[in-house]
């Protein structure tokens, strides 16, 4: 049935007004919770783990991402050195930023999805062991292509931007 508009009088506001609706027999009616409802603890049956346990895998992930944000961050000041031990162009250190980057940004997009897939936990693993791979591929990719000693490092900073960034 339609709805009616009427005036409220001294307000001036208008109010719908509509056929009241009575809950049907066995279920509630929709109440909001209140703030204190909602904000109630819930409880977990599993124990919490020792305080120096917590305290420790704090400590190891605060130090992982320093050392992310280490290598991350390192390359400008350590440009001169690239010139002069491996003959980089300021292109070359470019392209080494770009590649980050643009791993970074494409694991943004897709990253989401797989952390819905395998879990928390799991992709934590897996996106840790390739930003340390490619930070491991940074420092030994470049001796070991001795003609292209910035294709090593491009794909190792490609690598550090694939897990670095979820």
């Amino acid at each position: 049935s339609k709805s009616e508009l009427t005036g409220a009088g001294v307000t001036g506001r208008i109010v719908a007004r509509g056929p009241r609706r009575r809950p049907k027999p066995g279920i509630p009616e929709y109440r909001p919770r209140r703030m204190s409802e909602a904000a109630a603890p819930a409880t977990d049956p599993r124990p919490q783990p020792p305080a120096t346990y917590r305290w420790i895998v704090l400590l190891s992930c605060s130090v992982a991402m320093f050392g992310n944000y280490y290598v991350f961050d390192a390359l400008y000041p350590v440009t001169p050195l690239l010139e002069k031990a491996f003959s980089f162009t300021g292109a070359q250190v470019g392209l080494l930023d770009t590649a980050y980057n643009v791993a970074a940004l494409l694991t943004l997009i897709a990253g989401g999805i797989l952390i819905d897939r395998i879990g928390v936990a799991a992709s934590a693993v897996l996106f840790g062991a390739i930003g340390a791979a490619g930070s491991v591929a940074i420092a030994v990719l470049p001796a070991l292509l001795p003609g292209a000693p910035w294709a090593g490092m491009m794909l190792g900073r490609f690598l550090l931007g694939v897990g670095s960034e979820c």
